[in-house]
């Protein structure tokens, strides 16, 4: 068991419906940044962003600041521009939304920060149980091992693979009337069997998440993908158990499941 309340960030998947991001430039008039399809890690997915708007700038250069403590992206640029959040043509298929910013354009500023939160953020209910770090479960990728003629033995690897093991235990929307009598090893939520669905379904999807071990301590977090649950030794599919032989019907465990390090 982990000692520390822990977390993950998820929900930063970039697809044709939401990749674009347009601004005005000064002496450039307005301009649209493309983000790249595919799936990022949230510290990844602002790295995109500004990847993007330089991409696309014809005069500036454009940094990206996460506040990890509470997930807002701040968009800073060399000299004054603005975010057509709402006025863009290709609002329909903004990336706004999803780095948090929802609100009027914004304009007059060389730096704007989000309005909200950027992607999702997982947190158990309950200590993780059965926790393996990824520090102490570690094995050698794509190895051969040969021996020569003169009996010396040879490894032949290609770095090693780091995993983290836990099982989410106790998770369960919780009514209000049960707040009193969950004592303080449980945490309440309204929506907690919803909220562990939402995060294992798109765990499922491979797509990247970091894993914050604690949660008061958001700046130390480890990029990771899904390697493997109960239900899939590919870790494509999940099986989220009922606790009936524990006496704790309507509450959920995930089991086992396992998670890969991402290096890169």
């Amino acid at each position: 068991m982990i000692d520390t309340d822990s977390a993950w960030t998820y929900g930063h998947t970039i697809t044709d419906d939401n990749k674009f991001l347009e601004f005005e430039e000064n002496f450039a008039g307005i301009l649209t940044a493309e983000l790249n399809v595919g799936s990022y890690s949230l510290t990844d997915y602002a790295l995109e962003i500004s990847r993007a708007m330089n991409a696309a700038s014809l005069n500036e250069s454009y940094s990206t600041f996460l506040n990890r403590a509470t997930r807002k992206i701040r968009i800073t640029g060399s000299s004054t521009f603005s975010l057509l959040i709402n006025s863009a043509t290709t609002a329909p298929q903004s990336t706004y939304p999803l780095a948090g910013f929802n609100g009027a354009d914004l304009t007059g500023s060389a730096s704007y920060e989000g309005d909200s939160p950027s992607g999702s953020i997982f947190e158990p209910q309950f200590l993780l149980q059965n926790f393996i770090d990824f520090e102490d479960d570690q094995q050698a990728n794509n190895v051969s091992v040969s021996e020569t003629p003169t009996g010396i033995v040879e490894v032949i690897k290609y770095g090693d693979v780091n995993f983290m093991t836990c099982n989410v235990k106790y998770q369960k929307n919780n009514n209000p009337e049960e707040r009193s009598h969950m004592g303080s090893s449980i945490r309440f939520d309204a929506n907690g069997k919803d909220n562990l669905d939402n995060f294992i379904k798109y765990a499922v999807t491979k797509a990247p998440l970091e894993f914050i071990p604690d949660k008061l301590n958001p700046d130390s977090f480890t990029k990771c993908l899904l390697e493997k649950s109960p239900r899939s030794s590919t870790g494509t599919g999940f099986l989220n158990r009922e606790l009936y032989a524990e006496n704790f019907a309507t509450w959920f465990e995930t089991g086992n499941i396992v998670f890969r390090k991402i290096i890169i």
